[in-house]
Order: structure tokens, then sequence, then C-alpha cells
């Protein structure tokens, strides 16, 4: 659940607010401002790991199963993380680039984001999925 926030609140992060701040003092400090390419790399591979960490739980219906994936899931959530570390450390978009990034990427990360959800709700309603859900707690 805890990865369910995080990943809401990079996409508001991303999404919204004040871009122009952030463009200033990059600015004063003569940084490059990263382009709409480096938003949309990091946003892909983000959906990219969230869609197989969806893939994995989708995959299990019992015990055996749910302990087969955890190393996957494990491994795509510290990805994962790591990504979303990466863009917390990146200025925030401009107003121009967080809207094109939001009509291209909001409604594929949405779906991804509830379909977790279900799955994580429906999975820690079962005894077999304990170990699991235990993992997924702990990234």
């Amino acid at each position: 659940m805890r990865n369910m926030i995080l990943l809401t609140l990079i996409v508001s992060t991303l999404f919204a607010g004040n871009a122009s701040n952030d463009i200033e003092s990059i600015q004063q400090k003569n940084q490059k401002m990263p382009k709409l390419y480096d938003y949309e790399k990091l946003i892909k591979d983000m959906i990219f790991r969230l869609g197989r960490i969806n893939s994995d739980l989708k995959y299990v219906k019992d015990e055996k199963t749910a302990k087969r994936v955890i190393s996957s899931v494990k491994r795509n959530f510290t990805q994962f993380n790591r990504l979303r570390k990466k863009m917390e450390n990146m200025p925030q978009p401009s107003l121009e680039i967080q809207d094109k990034l939001r009509k291209k990427y909001n409604a594929e990360i949405t779906a991804l984001a509830d379909e977790f959800q279900k799955l994580v709700s429906e999975l820690a309603s079962n005894e077999y999925a304990a170990e699991l859900m235990q993992a997924i707690q702990s990234e």
C-alpha cells in the first residue's frame, strides 16, 4: 500500500504545481533543464515496472505461485523505487511539459495504479499470499 501512495504522490507531483520556481533556480545555477524526453523515459520505465508487478500479481493463484513471484516483485519494486528517487531529484517540468505528459500518460498510469490496488486487495484476503504481501509492504 505504501507503494501505491508513493505512486500517487509521484503522479501528482509530476503533473501539478508551479514549475517556474524550479526553472528559475536551474537557470541561476547554470544547470541544464531536463527535456520532455527525459521525463518521458522515466515515466515509461515506471509504467513498465508497474505493469510487470501487476503481471506477477495476476499470476498468483496459490501458495506455490505466490512464492515464485516474490523475487520478481521485489526486484521490480526496487527498480521502481530507484526510478521514483531519480524523478524526485529532477526539477519539476515546465507547465507545457506537464500538460503533454498528463495528456499522454495519465490514463495509463491511473489504470495501472488502480489495477495494482485491486490485485493487492484481492491477494491480501488470501492466506496463501501472506508472504508476498509482507514482501510488498517491506518495499
